[in-house]
């Protein structure tokens, strides 16, 4: 698994469970690639939720609606709690998470 694909595979489980915000999800992700010896950046972060997204693996949503395809760069990194963009796992992505599970590379308490 290269670095890109392994962030991927991060961003995609933290956004499984909740819709969650570009801040939150860099921030959690940044300690487990920190566990594998690897620096996640915010940057790395929109390129995953974008590639998530571009797959049908992820939806983003502004103000309770969802976005359709992949929202403008600026949405993604809005500082304002209003009108900044969430993303959830879509169906696709739950199997793709399900896939994806035997190559996780922590330990489950890790993450």
């Amino acid at each position: 698994m290269n670095r890109d694909e392994l962030i991927r595979m991060f961003v995609l489980d933290e956004i499984m469970d909740d819709y969650e915000e570009l801040d939150h999800i860099t921030e959690r992700i940044a300690r487990w690639g920190a566990k594998c010896g690897v620096v996640i950046q915010k940057q790395d972060v929109v390129q995953a939720l974008i590639s998530l997204t571009e797959n049908g693996f992820a939806k983003a949503y502004s103000n309770s609606k969802e976005i359709e395809g992949v929202p403008p760069l600026d949405a993604i990194q809005d500082p304002d709690l209003y009108t900044r963009c969430y993303f959830w796992v879509t169906d696709s992505g739950r199997e793709e998470h399900k896939r994806q599970d035997s190559l996780w590379p922590l330990t489950r308490t890790e993450s």
